[in-house]
């Protein structure tokens, strides 16, 4: 057996690369209505991106089926200084929880509506990131 004295670290490293993979943004959204007018506004919001992650069937008169593709997503954010900030590619949104009872305890307006919403989404770009693209703040 050797000794420890005589232990060494392996100066060789490797790493097995197969491919670029897409990159993935998640986006947090906490919603407190103020109203029964604010939550069905929240409402709506929340259900066109539910609409706009999931496909469309296309049906044709010989029963066969096709799909139209979920939607396609540019994200920006606003600031001040956009130099500052972060670029993503164009996305689809592939998941998305929404808690309705946001404050721990479930709470509603009188026509049912939740007071307290928090949405996670989560998006991945349909384009795989290269050194060039972080040139430009990606």
């Amino acid at each position: 057996f050797p000794s420890h004295d005589m232990a060494t670290t392996n100066p060789f490293a490797a790493l097995n690369y197969n491919a670029p993979q897409y990159r993935q943004l998640q986006l947090e959204f906490e919603f407190l209505a103020r109203n029964e007018s604010e939550a069905e506004e929240i409402r709506r919001i929340l259900k066109a991106f539910k609409l706009a992650m999931h496909p469309a069937k296309l049906e044709r008169g010989d029963d066969a089926v096709f799909w139209d593709a979920p939607y396609i997503f540019e994200i920006y954010f606003f600031t001040p200084s956009a130099v500052n900030m972060f670029n993503f590619k164009k996305s689809a949104l592939v998941n998305m929880n929404v808690d309705y009872g946001a404050s721990g305890i479930q709470s509603f307006f009188k026509d049912g509506q939740p007071v307290h919403i928090k949405a996670s989404l989560e998006f991945k770009e349909l384009g795989y990131l290269t050194r060039e693209d972080i040139e430009y703040n990606y």
